[in-house]
């Protein structure tokens, strides 16, 4: 495994959280004036279609995907860190 491609997730899960806090903002200014509840939550129901479609979308370019790696008892501090965090 190379350097880069060794930190490669890290790098796209920086660059999702930084996209996601900006969209906020972003659809606010576009949006004009709408409350910050109804906001996040349409921002929140429409990443499920959204995520599914490009799920599907990969299905359809890539056939072969490679499965996800199993959840180990050595991840569950890491998980329950970023749920901490999150919360």
């Amino acid at each position: 495994m190379s350097r880069i491609s060794h930190f490669l997730p890290t790098v796209q899960a920086l660059l999702a959280a930084l996209l996601f806090g900006a969209s906020a903002p972003a659809v606010k200014f576009m949006l004009g004036k709408i409350e910050p509840i109804p906001l996040a939550t349409l921002l929140l129901i429409g990443s499920g279609p959204g995520l599914r479609g490009v799920q599907l979308l990969r299905r359809v370019m890539k056939p072969a995907v490679e499965a996800e790696g199993n959840l180990k008892r050595t991840d569950l501090p890491w998980l329950t860190g970023a749920i901490f965090t999150y919360a």
